[in-house]
């Protein structure tokens, strides 16, 4: 069974569409402490070198609609030196900022998804942001995931005008596509000619559907949906996080970066999982697999996150 680590990797609009005052967050979301430091994201990828884990980050490209090229280069230069799989993240909000007054323009906040869009139109969005992977000098990305996992049939068209064959856009828990199509889970699909590899998702205590994540799970309910995946034949896992949640204000989140590590020594040492990657697929190589809505953990896996979660959130020094 082949274990997919992604990470969406994005900066913050920082409340700017809610306060004029306010503006978006960039080195502060992932370095808290300053650049000096190793708390936030040089955090994450000293746990991933230390395990030999190569992971895939999905890079939010609009946001140059705002920040200089330089902000995120910084980071995808760190990416690219351990060797890790860089493919494309959009958060159709940041194309707000494009606007010389977008402060003036806010009496409706921007829409943060590309339902209601023409195709025509979510094309030239990711053209802009494949511009941005030109701009970063890294290659073109062959996979995609959208911002709050928000999508519909016309963003995969136009991810097929784009030539991006992968897409991990799927997570019926977090969001319910409106197209009975796209309602799908712990499979392969081709949807219009893309590839989909839903983030892998289970029923948890008391009957709770999640996503399978870093910061929503604790390593016993991790453990537990990957070994009901590979009982009941699961051929890909794909796991989600985010850059920010390893940092709780400027400290570290330990009880986080302790989740990554037991996941990485969990795949590594199980000769029944092995990590892969986005990168390392090839859509010629993928086949169409049965829907899959029957993976859960045990219950008291599920009830172990409910009471780590909010020890995690109450307690700063936890």
């Amino acid at each position: 069974m082949k274990v997919i680590l992604s990470f969406d990797t994005e900066f913050s609009i920082g409340g700017a569409f809610n306060n004029s005052l306010s503006k978006p967050k960039s080195h502060e979301i992932f370095e808290p402490q300053g650049e000096p430091s190793h708390v936030g994201f040089r955090d994450v990828l000293n746990v991933l070198k230390q395990n030999s884990v190569r992971s895939t980050f999905f890079i939010e490209a609009l946001q140059t609609h705002y920040f200089s090229k330089n902000e995120m280069g910084k980071y995808i230069d760190m990416l690219v030196k351990q060797q890790h799989d860089i493919q494309l993240h959009c958060h159709p909000c940041w194309e707000h900022f494009s606007k010389p007054n977008w402060k003036e323009d806010l009496a409706t906040p921007p829409k943060d998804y590309y339902e209601g869009r023409s195709l025509a139109e979510i094309v030239n969005s990711l053209q802009f942001a494949l511009k941005a992977f030109e701009q970063w000098g890294i290659p073109k990305p062959t996979a995609f995931r959208a911002g709050n996992l928000m999508v519909s049939t016309t963003l995969y068209k136009a991810l097929k005008q784009c030539d991006i064959g992968l897409a991990s856009n799927i997570g019926l828990p977090y969001f319910l596509p409106k197209e009975k199509e796209l309602q799908i889970e712990n499979c392969v699909k081709n949807i219009d000619g893309i590839i989909e590899l839903p983030i892998t998702s289970f029923t948890s205590f008391a009957g709770r559907k999640k996503v399978l994540t870093i910061t929503g799970c604790s390593t016993q309910e991790t453990c537990s949906v990957l070994k009901d995946c590979y009982a009941q034949g699961v051929e890909y896992v794909v796991i989600l996080t985010h850059v920010h949640e390893f940092t709780k204000g400027k400290k570290r989140n330990r009880v986080n970066l302790t989740r990554l590590n037991d996941l990485c020594e969990l795949v590594n040492e199980n000769k029944e999982y092995c990590f892969t990657s986005f990168g390392d697929l090839s859509v010629n190589d993928l086949t169409e697999t049965a829907n899959l809505d029957s993976i859960k953990s045990n219950w008291l896996a599920g009830a172990i996150t409910i009471i780590e979660n909010q020890l995690n959130d109450r307690l700063s020094f936890y």
